[in-house]
């Protein structure tokens, strides 16, 4: 949120929207915090929405700002509707983007890396859309069985050794 709210400070045309799952406590202080953070019509706050899928298409540019995940679905949304992607630099973000071609990785928690890749979409068309094709193309190549595959030799792995792997 605070990437968004510095973007429309410096006077960049953009439309927030955030969707929250989870707990209803959390998310109800997430609220607050939206609604003390944007004013009328720069944003929208959505919890637990049904089939957020169909919103996708409408996105310009899909964000996802998790510091913790394991398969973040909303990223493959974004790919597979040719939305170009700004995330984090996790291991499991890395599996579906790649920086600079099938989308833009920042550090978690870093505001400024967070705003300076949505600069760079937002300022260059053919950009987006490269990165938008390029995600498009990788989550297309992406099959399910392949991850249910390495998840399984993982869990193997891990059984075999008595050690659980680090980060």
């Amino acid at each position: 949120m605070q990437g968004c709210r510095q973007l429309l400070d410096e006077g960049h045309e953009i439309y927030m929207i955030l969707m929250s799952y989870g707990k209803t406590g959390p998310a109800k202080r997430m609220k607050r915090y939206f609604n003390r953070t944007f004013k009328p019509g720069e944003g929208e706050f959505l919890f637990k929405v049904r089939n957020p899928q169909r919103l996708v298409h409408r996105v310009g540019i899909g964000v996802s700002t998790s510091s913790l995940e394991g398969l973040g679905l909303n990223i493959l949304e974004y790919q597979a509707a040719g939305v170009p992607v700004v995330c984090t630099n996790l291991p499991a973000h890395r599996e579906m983007v790649v920086h600079g071609q099938s989308g833009l990785l920042y550090e978690p928690c870093h505001v400024d890396g967070l705003v300076n890749c949505v600069k760079q979409l937002l300022d260059d068309a053919m950009i987006r859309q490269r990165i938008g094709r390029a995600g498009q193309d990788a989550s297309m190549s992406r099959k399910w069985t392949d991850t249910a595959r390495e998840t399984l030799k993982l869990y193997q792995d891990v059984l075999a050794s008595g050690s659980v792997p680090g980060p």
